[in-house]
């Protein structure tokens, strides 16, 4: 490598660190203000352009190039159909952030050292939306409000989330830690190919194990925890179902543990022969009206939005704001304010952006699955582990967004353009995790 191009590599890694403390920069002040300065996402732009010019392309292409440009040329159209432009700009620009942290990964993703690195900033994610969720979140919608009084102050000892009164919602936190978890359990379960792969040469090897191990449980417990305090059903279930299914596909002997709980439903519902199905419903959904009934009223009410709005959408951000002045339909007869959505990702997307987005957005999840099953023919099993973890942990969230969601432009939502750009990112530069033998009979990376 000739010194010309040594520079070149250098000032390109500087951009792209630049661009990384932006995205960072700009996610915080969306977080707090749901507003980004003009100057912020030109800054963001002009240092995009730049990277460019330098390295002759803005970004390496990917499959999902084509579905996550057309998401962005939606945008335009839904700001001009919304009924109110300031909330439907701040799901714009959550969105935009959301591309720009795909983008980044992918651009940054490119070997096995950087896999650790990611998997290590996967690791701090999961503290912070743990902190985030702690000093946040709206934990009166917890069911162990009563019994951790405390928690209920938490939430004023960091500004208040701008159109949440009393923060973010517990499901929203449940929904994210979806998407983690398996992951994390899967890092743990790897049979020891972390050490194989990173630490082979180690002196300290067992040592520096043993602390990455410990991180790891430690994020995978306190992760636990806290989706347990959100008391989201569909977080938990999508949570459960994730793992299970992980471990079957590592271990297809868990596949006895179906009958099993075959039989202890079969049991429980003997046992409660006598109760009427409505009495049933009460066990099973402890919220009562305000959950199963609701959302079954939600998803019905808005089928209808949609029929009236299929190509646009009733506009991003502004489903709450048509459903309260145009339809007055009331889906949580308890509550005197209401703060609407369509409590299922796919019929969000569909609602904000048009039947073309949603078409779009299943697209985007269809090659995220091909992508992923591709790469699982190749690299070291450390490659697979990752792969599996992020493959389980979309499912996970996605179980949970049959009954919930966090909606397109989000603050949370960026996690899923974290977990496309991973997986696009493994794919795009697939020859760099490859592993040839080399003459003397070594593996080296391409």
């Amino acid at each position: 490598m000739n010194k010309g191009s040594n520079k070149r590599k250098i000032a390109s890694n500087l951009l792209l660190g630049l661009i990384f403390l932006l995205i960072c920069g700009l996610y915080i002040m969306l977080t707090l203000t749901d507003q980004i300065p003009i100057i912020g996402l030109s800054a963001l732009g002009g240092a995009w352009l730049l990277y460019g010019l330098l390295n002759g392309r803005l970004s390496p292409a990917t499959p999902m190039d084509f579905p996550v440009l057309a998401l962005l040329a939606l945008l335009p159209l839904s700001l001009w159909v919304s009924v109110d432009k300031e909330l439907s700009l701040t799901k714009i620009y959550g969105v935009i952030l959301g591309v720009a942290v795909f983008y980044f990964i992918v651009n940054f993703l490119r070997n096995y050292q950087r896999l650790k690195l990611a998997v290590w900033g996967l690791i701090l994610l999961g503290f912070g939306i743990a902190l985030l969720g702690l000093l946040g979140t709206d934990w009166t919608t917890s069911r162990y409000a009563d019994f951790l009084p405390s928690l209920e102050g938490l939430s004023a000892l960091i500004p208040t989330i701008p159109r949440h009164p009393a923060g973010i919602h517990a499901n929203a936190i449940g929904g994210s830690l979806a998407f983690l978890i398996p992951l994390y359990a899967g890092l743990l379960w790897d049979g020891g190919a972390y050490s194989r792969l990173y630490l082979a040469k180690d002196k300290f090897a067992v040592f520096h194990n043993i602390i990455f191990k410990l991180i790891l449980i430690i994020t995978f417990l306190v992760s636990i925890f806290f989706l347990i305090l959100t008391d989201s059903r569909g977080a938990l279930l999508g949570t459960s179902l994730g793992l299970f299914a992980l471990a079957v596909w590592k271990d297809r002997r868990f596949l006895w543990l179906i009958p099993i709980f075959i039989l202890l439903f079969s049991a429980f519902f003997i046992i409660f022969a006598d109760a009427s199905l409505e009495q049933l419903g009460t066990l099973l959904d402890s919220g009562g009206n305000e959950t199963l009934e609701g959302r079954l009223t939600a998803w019905h009410n808005t089928f209808s939005l949609i029929q009236d709005f299929p190509i646009t959408g009733a506009g991003i951000g502004a489903y709450s704001l048509v459903f309260d002045n145009l339809y007055h339909f009331k889906f949580f007869p308890f509550r005197g304010m209401q703060y609407l959505f369509a409590h299922n990702s796919f019929l969000s997307v569909a609602i904000d952006l048009g039947l073309p987005a949603l078409i779009l957005y299943c697209a985007l999840l269809t090659i995220f699955i091909q992508m992923i099953f591709l790469r699982l023919k190749i690299g070291r099993s450390f490659l697979k582990i990752s792969i599996q973890g992020l493959f389980f942990g979309l499912l996970a969230h996605h179980i949970f967004g049959l009954m919930d969601a966090i909606e397109l432009g989000s603050k949370l939502g960026v996690l899923l353009w974290i977990f496309l750009g991973l997986g696009a990112a493994i794919y795009t530069h697939k020859e760099n995790f490859h592993w040839h033998r080399s003459r003397n009979g070594a593996f080296t990376s391409t």
